[in-house]
């Protein structure tokens, strides 16, 4: 058995409805396929020492890029990687290295696999899925303001509304992108295992991971009425098409 983790703060997001519930889904996907499903919280991070220095290193840098203060959700995007970093002890199957997601990424058909040995992003600039040993992430949360601080004239003059994780690696690894490296770093877009959800029935047949976010609920009401009504709450959709997935 290898571990999968992902973070969960109760922040208040805009048409987000009850995250518990999607969270129950992710850990009954993931646990079916012989995974064992952990949520940390900001409770982890905080007690990690580097906890104190580097949320206050991430706010002033984004205030610095974006000339705006970083929501929570914006600094949980970035908190959740140090809970990675602190679980020091860990040791399964497939030695330290194990995986961590999103709780809105689903496991329809992907089996215990063995990660790779450097710090990996699966899904390309979108850090939804990774796999990486506790060290390797602590390096990431320090990464985030060295890279950032080198290169803060170039992304002062980006206009980012929000630089978040995401940002963070659409900008300073805009030169990287299938198979590419930075020292200790890959970036691979892994289709078609990981997908994003956008066309229902059309794309399950080869993808085995699905990527359940917002945008792709949004989209899906648009281009497909026939299946996900465009009036029904986001939230109800969302679920909807996880069960989906998960009893397909």
């Amino acid at each position: 058995m290898i571990n999968i983790y992902t973070y969960y703060e109760p922040l208040e997001l805009m048409n987000s409805g009850p995250q518990e519930e999607i969270i129950s889904l992710w850990k009954d996907s993931w646990a079916r396929q012989g995974y064992n499903p952990v949520v940390l919280g900001r409770d982890d991070a905080e007690k990690h020492p580097f906890f104190t220095n580097f949320t206050q290193g991430i706010s002033h840098l984004h205030k610095c890029v974006t000339g705006k203060m970083i929501t929570p959700y914006g600094l949980s995007c970035y908190t959740r990687w140090l809970a990675y970093a602190n679980q020091k002890d860990y040791s399964g199957k497939f030695g330290k290295h194990f995986y961590v997601s999103d709780y809105d990424v689903i496991n329809k058909k992907f089996p215990i696999t063995y990660p790779i040995q450097q710090l990996h992003l699966m899904a390309g600039h979108c850090p939804c899925l990774a796999s990486g040993t506790c060290g390797q992430f602590l390096y990431l949360c320090q990464l985030f303001i060295k890279l950032t601080r080198d290169n803060l004239d170039n992304l002062k003059n980006t206009e980012i509304e929000g630089y978040h994780d995401q940002e963070f690696f659409v900008y300073n690894f805009k030169d990287y992108w299938n198979d590419c490296r930075y020292p200790n770093i890959v970036l691979t877009l892994q289709h078609p295992d990981i997908a994003d959800y956008v066309w229902f029935e059309e794309r399950d047949d080869y993808a085995k991971i699905f990527h359940v976010a917002n945008h792709n609920v949004i989209d899906l009401q648009k281009l497909r009425p026939d299946i996900i009504d465009p009036n029904m709450d986001r939230h109800e959709a969302r679920m909807k098409i996880i069960k989906h997935i998960i009893n397909d």
